[in-house]
């Protein structure tokens, strides 16, 4: 969880910096703006991304490492952050869309979106797959998680999108 915050907290920084942008142009009725803000959004998310998952899926040892890791540690430790990274890039476009949702005044539907990510999908799945296939079986339930809230944040984005920014122009 340390590691994957240095991933993380430059894209939380993006999505902060992004909501009052989208807010304003919002507020202004510029849709040409908030789409370019978004798609600017996405790119530099999925960079930085990408970036992490390049490094957790080919430099493991390295990362775990700095920790001083006993060689058991390292068996989960790499097998885990192999796995769980297979969701950052996803992780990235949900929380560049989640900035648009706060931005346009929305903000329940990135807490709808965190919380059924963590409650409904992370943890039966965790519980599930690490009950019936073991500790390697448990690291897909952030997979299964983050693919359902990719869906569902695709689900908002399209409903907001046409109702709230396609009319601005209108």
């Amino acid at each position: 969880f340390r590691l994957q915050s240095f991933v993380f907290m430059p894209v939380f920084g993006l999505n902060s910096g992004m909501i009052p942008v989208i807010g304003y142009n919002y507020g202004a009725k510029r849709p040409k703006r908030i789409t370019q803000t978004i798609r600017v959004g996405m790119v530099v998310s999925l960079s930085i991304m990408t970036a992490g998952f390049l490094v957790f899926t080919f430099l493991p040892h390295v990362l775990l490492g700095w920790f001083n890791a006993t060689d058991e540690m390292l068996a989960i430790g790499i097998v885990a952050m192999q796995r769980i990274s297979l969701c950052f890039i996803s992780a990235g476009f949900c929380i560049v869309l989640m900035a648009l949702f706060q931005g346009i005044g929305e903000g329940y539907v990135s807490m709808i979106i965190s919380v059924t990510r963590q409650l409904i999908f992370l943890l039966p799945a965790a519980y599930l797959l690490g009950r019936f296939f073991g500790l390697d079986a448990l690291w897909f339930s952030f997979i299964i998680a983050e693919s359902a809230s990719l869906a569902l944040t695709i689900y908002f984005f399209i409903h907001l999108y046409k109702k709230r920014i396609k009319t601005l122009g209108a």
